[in-house]
């Protein structure tokens, strides 16, 4: 089975005024910005457009719900827990139906499947999904992108269910990828309007220079070493 290899580079040191959802510690050695490496070219169709950055990552623990409609499992939505780490102990977020991406904080995003590719055949596919619509607070209004990645599980069932509307909840994990654009890029409402912003700090300085945390966790910044804008993703 393929992972999804992480290239990290030192980012920012900072110190952090946390404005987020999830209780979590920061260590030096998570201050990093990671490029995601697909495979190749079978993963080449999940690459985001340029021009837009990784602002989360999180890990799903839960299901993949399916019906038997007398023929075939159709799918019905998905059920899980999203998790700021690997082992599954920080509660960040929700995710269900729509599909839809659910912080603890309430911000949200809906979005659509653009393509898949199926590195493990073994589990459902990789997906590349577009926002259609936001709401609420915090860093999910800024989502353009979301790629699902290294999953494990979550096929339906190979056996004929015993009766007609029957549900199977197959258990998976994956790890979401978030992506926003640059700051001049489209924001998406609520009922899938899309309208320019133009983010700043209070400084003056463009978004990029705010702080996002894997679980869609706001900070804000206290102090920083350096005086280029810079995106500090922490994963």
């Amino acid at each position: 089975m393929f992972n999804m290899k992480i290239k990290r580079t030192v980012g920012l040191v900072v110190l952090l005024a946390v404005a987020g959802f999830a209780s979590i510690s920061f260590a030096q050695e998570n201050f990093y910005k990671p490029s995601l490496d697909l495979p190749s070219p079978l993963c080449d169709g999940l690459e985001v457009p340029q021009g837009n950055k990784v602002i989360a990552r999180v890990y799903a623990l839960g299901v993949q719900t399916y019906r038997w409609n007398g023929t075939a499992w159709v799918f019905v939505e998905p059920v899980a827990t999203l998790y700021a780490d690997a082992n599954h102990h920080e509660k960040v977020g929700i995710h269900y139906a729509g599909p839809t991406w659910e912080s603890n904080n309430g911000g949200k995003v809906v979005a659509t499947r653009l393509t898949s590719c199926t590195p493990d055949p073994t589990a459902i596919p990789w997906l590349l999904l577009q926002t259609t619509s936001t709401d609420g607070p915090g860093p999910l209004s800024a989502v353009t992108y979301i790629q699902r990645v290294n999953t494990v599980g979550g096929l339906a069932p190979t056996a004929p269910g015993a009766s007609t509307g029957v549900v199977s909840e197959v258990p998976y994990t994956a790890e979401y990828y978030f992506y926003r654009g640059s700051a001049t890029s489209a924001r998406c409402s609520r009922n899938g309007a899309c309208l320019p912003v133009r983010r700043t700090c209070g400084n003056g300085e463009l978004d990029d220079r705010r702080l996002y945390r894997s679980g869609f966790q706001n900070h804000q910044l206290a102090r920083a070493t350096a005086t280029d804008a810079i995106t500090v993703v922490v994963g």
